[in-house]
């Protein structure tokens, strides 16, 4: 990865990669554990300062199980599938352990 810039140059997948970090609840230094990064380099990425390779942007995707579709309607500004998941997480998140295996057992008899 060539060496970080001190000009900062937004694109749309550092903004994208923000945007799925922040959906998934991650901070820069937990993501940056998964992808095994510094994360300086989290932040370069995210705020434009260092290039973004096509297998960077495929290793962060793989390590929050979103698809490349996901990331292409991100990228359109089409984010509804995301948002959802987002909503889906959260409730999750917030359900009894008896709601919860409710819920799983219903998911399951799809």
């Amino acid at each position: 990865m060539p060496k970080r810039s001190r000009l900062k140059i937004e694109s749309k997948e550092s903004r994208a990669l923000k945007k799925l970090r922040l959906f998934s609840g991650l901070s820069q230094r937990e993501i940056a554990r998964r992808l095994g990064v510094n994360s300086t380099l989290v932040n370069h990425t995210e705020n434009g300062r260092a290039y973004i390779s096509p297998d960077y942007i495929t290793h962060f995707l793989n390590s929050l199980s979103i698809s490349k579709n996901d990331w292409n309607e991100l990228l359109k500004g089409k984010d509804k599938n995301l948002s959802k998941k987002d909503e889906c997480k959260k409730i999750i998140d917030e359900l009894s352990i008896e709601k919860l295996d409710v819920g799983y057992s219903f998911s399951n008899s799809f």
